[in-house]
This record gives structure tokens, C-alpha cells and sequence, in this order.
């Protein structure tokens, strides 16, 4: 689902006999973290693991280009400054943000796993390697300090451990 209110009533709706897990597209990453709001927590009570897709939003993550295409159009002047202070921290930190990007989520109890895409088994490995970077706990101090990340949607710091083994990757 892209839209964290809906999933959150359905959630709510059918309570403990409700899914194990559902799919959360592009609402708990760097750039919006409104699943955290009512969501997660709600994911958290009740036992459901939460996948988080589109961490690099549609790729505009990804694409470091001014201009980029956000949707079917291109990214506001509002993300594009939040996009920059990403970069800027990231530049600063030493920290590949495609790496921030997958790892932030994973952070969160109730978020055992992300989902991106790849066009090759070469993008897989890349993909894969970014939840190898170390990233310092000072960096996601900064973002949060920065105004980039909420408090209120920040799980912790994620570790290199916990990423490994709670996202999956068996590498």
C-alpha cells in the first residue's frame, strides 16, 4: 500500500486476525516518514512485520540530477531542498545515501525487511552491499538534529548487525 492512513484502518478493522505482514510503499524512508505516525506503532502492537518498498522514492534517490522525475513530474521545490540536505549530510558523513536509504527503515522493530527493485543481477550485488555500509550514529543524529528524519519516526540507530540479520540479506 502507498497510503499508510488506509492500511492502518484496515489494520485496526480486522485487529489480530488481520495479515502477518504487509507492504508499505514509500511511506517510511528518508524523504516521509508518515507511516511512522499511526502505522508502525499500531504494526508494532499488534505483530505485523512491515516491508518497506520504495526507499529511494521512485528513484529520485537514486538520480542526483537537478530535475529529476518525482512521479509524472518533476520534484518540488520543497523535496528538492530536503534531497539536498540529505546529500549534504551524506557528502559530510562520508555516508553513501543510497546506503541511509535502505538501512533507515530497517531501524524499526516491526520493519524485518526492505524491497527494491534491480534491473540485473549486477544491481542486485549493488543493492545488497549497501547494507554493508558502516554508517556512524553521529550521521543519523544530524539528520534528525537537521530536521530530516522526525523524532517521533526515528526507531534508533541502525547497526550493521541488526541490518544483516534483521533485513534478511544472507549475502
Amino acid at each position: 500500500m502507498n497510503h499508510a492512513d488506509v492500511a492502518a484502518r484496515f489494520l485496526r478493522e480486522t485487529g489480530p486476525s488481520g495479515p502477518d505482514c504487509i507492504l508499505l510503499a514509500g511511506r517510511y524512508t528518508l524523504l516521509d516518514q508518515t507511516g511512522a505516525d499511526e502505522l508502525l506503532p499500531l504494526c508494532h502492537d499488534l505483530g505485523v512485520a512491515v516491508l518497506a518498498a520504495g526507499v529511494f522514492q521512485g528513484g529520485v534517490l537514486a538520480d542526483s540530477s537537478d530535475g529529476a522525475p518525482h512521479g509524472y513530474s518533476t520534484v518540488p521545490s520543497a523535496l528538492a531542498a530536503r534531497i539536498s540536505g540529505l546529500r549534504t549530510l551524506c557528502r559530510q558523513y562520508d555516508v553513501p545515501l543510497l546506503a541511509a536509504a535502505m538501512q533507515f527503515p530497517l531501524a524499526h522493530p516491526s520493519v524485518p525487511a526492505v524491497v527494491v527493485g534491480a534491473r540485473s543481477p549486477a544491481e542486485i550485488s549493488e543493492v545488497a552491499s549497501l547494507l554493508d555500509e558502516e554508517i556512524p550514529a553521529d550521521f543519523w543524529s544530524a539528520l534528525e538534529r537537521e530536521g530530516l528524519i522526525a523524532a517521533s519516526a526515528w526507531a534508533g540507530v541502525p547497526s550493521p548487525v541488526s541490518v544483516r540479520s534483521v533485513g534478511g540479506w544472507a549475502g
